[in-house]
């Protein structure tokens, strides 16, 4: 059975490491190096046939094939030239190709052999075909070009005549920012556009910026708001987990020189990324930082995305961490992932285990779980936490659900209990919002 997969974001740079390094397959024939790069990274990414069937499947192999064959590493020259014949000719052969996949590898051949003096000569393939060049074509050559004028490939791509989608207009993007960061930067500021494409071009500059390895991204990511930082600072992060590994991508966040929120910000992404993907160094940045003043929500962050790979080994490192509200967040959030991904083996769990301050946030999260299909057997169960503020929380949850499915019976119930303190009942017959649940309360 082949598994629903989200479509690959190109310029995110998330290819595997390869196992060969494919400048060193130059000496085979083109097909031979293009069959070498497709098998080291179907593998690990996914099912092949899944790859091929969405839209954009055959184009990431095709640009896997150009970013990675035999060019120039840096990408931010042309690739050097061929003696072995008129790559605009082989260009055309290519896009006249009526075999898709064919077409795609003479194409890339050609493209990797041309020079930036074949530019003219491949802007006029375009021109004189009718119609014109099918998708592939245009978004290898479109990416070509950026490589060394990827300021003049970008406005290329923008003209709808040209048909190339945001996707490629990110790689160029990206590209851009390699070469001139600060180009590029100004470049995406002024963009117009739907918010999800400013998230790309935004997070593309901040990736090419790194890449550059040139001064200024701080001043970038602190230009940037909400979504679009946040966007822009995991990008970073991952390419740099990615590439370099989790200590790099540690160093890089603790020396990151920008303000308080974007360093809050930053703080926050690694413990996620951190927490997905490699435990041990999300545990270790944890427990560095818990006492600082990036602190507030890290355990929480990270205990989620721990609880997801080892519900069991999750909950025995937060018992380690000190009391209070962070951890009190951090073991309700990693049982609500954990509940999740494993019910039976986290239920069961739990329901083993003695009770005990450090683990009544979880409770909170179970008796909720209870009372979605037996309110009053999930009070009794919440009526068993000592700590009167959680105890109160899953209360309150458990009757705000109640009151959607059963408004009135819920109310009844509410009306009966003569020792709930005033202020709880308020919060139980307050209006309730769209979901029906209560604001969620941090744990003190």
């Amino acid at each position: 059975m082949i598994k629903r997969v989200k479509r690959p974001n190109i310029y995110r740079s998330k290819l595997p490491a390869l196992s060969v390094n494919p400048y060193d397959t130059c000496e085979f024939s083109p097909k031979a190096r293009f069959m070498i790069i497709f098998n080291e990274l179907k593998r690990p990414l996914l099912d092949s046939r899944a790859l091929l069937r969405k839209p954009f499947g055959p184009i990431l192999l095709g640009l896997a094939f150009l970013v990675l064959g035999c060019s120039d590493p840096s990408g931010r020259i042309a690739p050097g030239g061929s003696p072995e014949g008129n790559e605009v000719e082989r260009f055309r052969a290519a896009v006249e190709e009526p075999d898709f996949l064919l077409g795609a590898l003479q194409a890339s051949d050609a493209l990797t052999r041309a020079t930036a003096a074949d530019l003219d000569g491949l802007l006029r393939v375009f021109a004189e075909r009718d119609p014109v060049p099918r998708y592939h074509d245009r978004a290898l050559f479109a990416i070509w070009w950026a490589r060394f004028d990827p300021e003049s490939a970008y406005e290329w791509s923008t003209d709808f005549r040209n048909g190339v989608d945001t996707g490629i207009r990110t790689e160029i993007v990206r590209l851009w920012a390699r070469a001139d960061p600060s180009a590029a930067a100004r470049q995406v500021k002024t963009m117009p556009g739907r918010q999800s494409e400013r998230l790309e071009f935004w997070s593309a500059v901040a990736v090419g910026w790194y890449e550059s390895r040139q001064p200024g991204i701080e001043a970038f990511l602190e230009s940037a708001q909400g979504s679009l930082e946040q966007n822009a600072v995991v990008e970073v992060i991952e390419l740099i987990q990615a590439s370099e590994g989790s200590e790099a991508a540690i160093e890089w966040v603790e020396q990151l020189a920008v303000g308080p929120r974007t360093r809050l910000t930053a703080f926050r992404r690694a413990a996620v990324l951190l927490g997905q993907n490699d435990p041990e160094a999300a545990k270790r940045f944890v427990e560095t930082h818990m006492d600082g003043p990036q602190r507030s929500n890290l355990i929480r962050l990270a205990a989620g995305r721990l609880a997801g790979h080892d519900g069991l080994s999750t909950m025995a490192w937060l018992r380690t961490l000190p009391p209070g509200g962070e951890r009190n967040f951090g073991v309700e959030d990693a049982f609500r992932r954990w509940n999740r991904s494993a019910p039976e083996e986290a239920t069961a769990w739990l329901e083993s285990q003695p009770m005990a301050a450090w683990l009544e946030p979880a409770h909170v999260v179970y008796a909720g779980l209870v009372g979605r299909d037996d309110p009053k057997a999930g009070i009794a169960r919440a009526r068993r936490i000592t700590t009167e503020e959680l105890k109160h929380k899953a209360m309150v949850y458990i009757v705000h659900a109640w009151r959607v499915r059963d408004d009135d019976a819920a109310r009844m119930w509410v009306g009966e209990q003569t020792n709930l303190p005033t202020d709880i009942v308020e919060e139980m017959l307050a209006p309730l919002g769209g979901s029906g649940r209560p604001r969620p309360r941090r744990p003190s």
